[in-house]
C-alpha cells in the first residue's frame, strides 16, 4: 500500500450504509418490482422472475429508504453467497429492496462509487469479509454495524479515476459479452417457440410427419462418472457447482481441485443444474480438454442422435420446460430445492422430422457456439481483473503500467 493512501472505514467514506426492508409485503400478480438476493444477475438484477408488490406497499418501502439510487453499491448480505453478489446500480428500474441486500451510498467528495465497488470485489477483501465479518450459523449474514466498521484504503480522487478506468475496460467487455449472449439466447428461444410451439412456418399446425413424444425418447440421462482421486495423474477440466461466475455460468476448475466423483461429458452432452431450478441454469459443455467432467449436481442429458443436441438444448432452455422442472422438485426450502432427474424424461415434447431439426440447428448452433466463446472470453477477462484487483487496490503496481 502506498504511504500516501488514506485509511478509513466504510461508514466514513459513505453518506449512507443501510439495507432493504425487513418487512416483506404480500406479492401481487403485477405492480412494482421487489427484489432480493435471488434476483442478482451479473451487473444488475434479473426482473423476469422477481416479485411484484402493490403501489401502496412500494411507497411505504420508498419512504423507508429501500429504493436504490443511481451509483449505489448493492451487496447480497444474507445467505450462502453473502458478499458474493455485488453491483453498482445503474438500471432504469427502481425496485424495492428486501433486507438481504445492503446499500452503500458513497460520499463523492471522498471516494468514487466505482472505486469502492472494486474494493468490495477484490478477492482478498471478500475473503477477509467472509472470514471475519460473517455471523449466523443457519443463515450466514453480515449485519450493518459490521459493514460500517470494515476498514479500507484509498488514494486521492485523481488516482481513483485512473485505477477505475483500467478495470472498467475489462468489465465493459464482460458486460458486452453478457448482452450479446442474452440477445442470442432470446433469438434462439423465439425461433424454437415459433417453429415447435406455434408452428408458424407450417401454417400454425403441427406437420403430419411430426410426433408428440417424451424427452426420454430423444435423450438419456448420463450417470457415467469418474473419481479423479483414484486417477491423480489424469488431466481434467470441470464445471463446478455451486461456483458460478458473475453471469451465473459455472466456473471451470482443474484436476488439482477436484475432490469428488464427477460426471463425464461428451460432445453430445447438455447439462442443467439440479439446484434451485427456478434459476434456469443450463449449458452446453465447453469441452476444452480430452476429459471434461462436471459436478454431480448437474443433470447431464446425452442426445440419442448427435444431430439432436442443440434441439434438446433449446427444448430444455424453454420456459415450458423450466416450469415443468420447477414443478418436479424435492426439498423443503427454496435454497435446497432440487429437480428430480428421471422425472424430466417424462416431459412431453415434439419430435420434428430430421430435415427440420437439421435446418433448425443450422441456425441456432452458431448462436450457441458464439455464446460459448463469449463465456470463455468473459471468464478469462474476469480472472485477469481479479488478478489485477489486489495489486491495484493496495498500490502495489502503478496503474500507468497496466495495458488491457
Amino acid at each position: 500500500m502506498k504511504s500516501e493512501w488514506n485509511i478509513g472505514t466504510i461508514s466514513e467514506v459513505c453518506s449512507l450504509v443501510t439495507d432493504g426492508s425487513h418487512y416483506s409485503p404480500k406479492s401481487c400478480d403485477s405492480g412494482e418490482y421487489m427484489v432480493s438476493v435471488k434476483d442478482f444477475k451479473g451487473f444488475g438484477f434479473d426482473f423476469s422472475n422477481c416479485k411484484h408488490i402493490s403501489s401502496d406497499d412500494y411507497e411505504k418501502m420508498k419512504a423507508s429508504g429501500c429504493i436504490p439510487e443511481h451509483d449505489d453499491i448493492l451487496i447480497g448480505k444474507d445467505g450462502a453467497r453473502f458478499f458474493e453478489d455485488i453491483i453498482i446500480y445503474n438500471q432504469p428500474e427502481k425496485p424495492a429492496l428486501l433486507s438481504s441486500i445492503a446499500i452503500l451510498r458513497c460520499n463523492p467528495a471522498i471516494i468514487l462509487p466505482q472505486f469502492l465497488y472494486y474494493i468490495c470485489r477484490n478477492p482478498i477483501f471478500k475473503k477477509d469479509v467472509r472470514d471475519n465479518y460473517g455471523s449466523g450459523s443457519a443463515i450466514p449474514r453480515i449485519v450493518l454495524k459490521d459493514f460500517k466498521r470494515m476498514t479500507i484504503s484509498y488514494p486521492d480522487l485523481a488516482e481513483q479515476r485512473r485505477i477505475v478506468a483500467s478495470l472498467v475496460a475489462i468489465d465493459d467487455r464482460i458486460a458486452l459479452n453478457t448482452a450479446i449472449n442474452e440477445n442470442l439466447e432470446q433469438q434462439a428461444q423465439a425461433l424454437f417457440k415459433a417453429w415447435f410451439v406455434d408452428f408458424e412456418p407450417f401454417g400454425g399446425i403441427m406437420p403430419d410427419d411430426w410426433t408428440e413424444t417424451t424427452l426420454g425418447t430423444i435423450a438419456a440421462i448420463s450417470t457415467k462418472s469418474i473419481n479423479p482421486l483414484k486417477q491423480p495423474d489424469l488431466y481434467l477440466e470441470h464445471y463446478s457447482i455451486p461456483a458460478y461466475d458473475e453471469q451465473h455460468y459455472p466456473i471451470f476448475e482443474y484436476a488439482s481441485e477436484i475432490k469428488s466423483n464427477k460426471y463425464i461429458l461428451t460432445n453430445n452432452s447438455v447439462m442443467i443444474s439440479k439446484l434451485n431450478p427456478d434459476t434456469k441454469r443450463i449449458w452446453r459443455p465447453l469441452c476444452l480438454s480430452a476429459n471434461p467432467v462436471c459436478s454431480t449436481e448437474f443433470i447431464v442429458y446425452e442426445a440419442v442422435n448427435p444431430k439432436y443436441k442443440d434441439y434438446i438444448y433449446s427444448l430444455i432452455d424453454s420456459q415450458a420446460f423450466s416450469d415443468y422442472l420447477c414443478a418436479h422438485t424435492t426439498g423443503s426450502t427454496n435454497s435446497r430445492q432440487r429437480a428430480t432427474p428421471k422425472t424430466t424424461l417424462d416431459y412431453t415434447c415434439i419430435m420434428p422430422s430430421d430435415d427440420i431439426i437439421t435446418r433448425f440447428c443450422g441456425i441456432v448452433t452458431p448462436m450457441y457456439d458464439q455464446i460459448a466463446s463469449n463465456i470463455i472470453e468473459s471468464q478469462r477477462l474476469a480472472a485477469l481483473r481479479d488478478t489485477l484487483l489486489p495489486k491495484l487496490m493496495n498500490g502495489e503496481i502503478d496503474v500507468s503500467a497496466v495495458r488491457i
